[in-house]
C-alpha cells in the first residue's frame, strides 16, 4: 500500500464538508473522512505515524500544529555567522594556489607527477564551472589535493567553524520552534491520511 497525505491550512465553518469532498475526489470513493480534532500533533511526521497506527480503511484527519516561529535577532546573527564562514571557505577553495608561483613546474607530492604550471592552468581554467566536480587544485593524475598543508589546515578549520555555527543555528531554531509549538494560541491545520493500492494512480494534480 502507498501512504497518501494532504494538509488543509484554511479553516471555515463548513471545513469538514470541504475536506471530505476533496478527499473523496482524491480517493475516488465516498468513504468520507474520520475526523479526530482532539488528536493534535507537533509535526507532520508525528501525525503520519499516529494515523498509520489508527488507519482502518477510512481516511483519517488529525490536527497538526503550525507554529509561527519568530525571526529573532539572535537567530539572524547566528545565520549571518554561518553564512560568513561558508563564504570564507568557498573563497579559499575558489583560489588556485598555482597562480603566482615563481616556479614553472610543480610536482605532486602524492604521485610525483610533474605539471607545467602555465600549460596546466590554461587547460584547467576552461574546465572550471564547466566540468562538474572539477577542482583546479587537484592533481589531474591522482586527484590528490596539491595545496600546501597550511591551506588544507585552514579549510579544515573552516569546516569545524561551519559545523559549530550550524549547530548553533539549529539549536536556536529548535528553541524557537518548541516555544512556538507549545504556545496556547498555536495555529493548527488538518492533516488527512489514507492508503492506496500500489496500482492506483493519485488523482491529485
Amino acid at each position: 500500500m502507498i501512504e497518501k497525505t494532504k494538509v488543509f491550512e484554511k479553516h471555515s465553518e463548513n471545513e469538514k464538508d470541504i475536506i471530505t469532498q476533496v478527499v473523496n475526489g482524491l480517493t475516488g470513493t465516498d468513504a468520507g473522512v474520520d475526523f479526530h480534532k482532539n488528536l493534535v500533533n507537533d509535526t507532520e511526521e508525528e501525525a503520519m505515524a499516529l494515523c498509520a497506527k489508527l488507519y482502518g480503511g477510512t481516511p483519517i484527519a488529525v490536527k497538526i500544529k503550525r507554529p509561527i516561529i519568530a525571526e529573532t535577532g539572535k537567530l539572524k546573527q547566528a545565520r549571518k555567522n554561518l553564512e560568513s564562514v561558508i563564504a570564507k571557505k568557498e573563497e579559499q577553495n575558489s583560489k588556485s594556489y598555482l597562480e603566482g608561483r615563481k616556479t614553472a613546474v610543480c610536482t605532486c607530492e602524492n604521485c610525483k607527477s610533474k605539471l607545467v604550471i602555465a600549460k596546466y592552468l590554461e587547460i584547467a581554467k576552461k574546465k572550471v564551472g564547466v566540468v562538474e566536480g572539477f577542482d583546479i587544485n587537484r592533481c589531474p593524475v591522482c586527484e590528490e589535493d596539491m595545496r600546501p598543508q597550511s591551506i588544507k589546515d585552514k579549510i579544515a578549520k573552516y569546516d569545524t567553524e561551519i559545523a559549530t555555527c550550524r549547530e548553533k543555528v539549529e539549536t536556536i531554531e529548535k528553541e524557537l520552534f518548541d516555544r512556538a509549538v507549545n504556545a496556547k494560541n498555536c495555529p493548527t491545520a488538518w492533516f488527512v491520511y489514507w492508503q492506496e493500492a500500489e496500482n492506483e494512480e493519485n488523482t491529485e494534480e
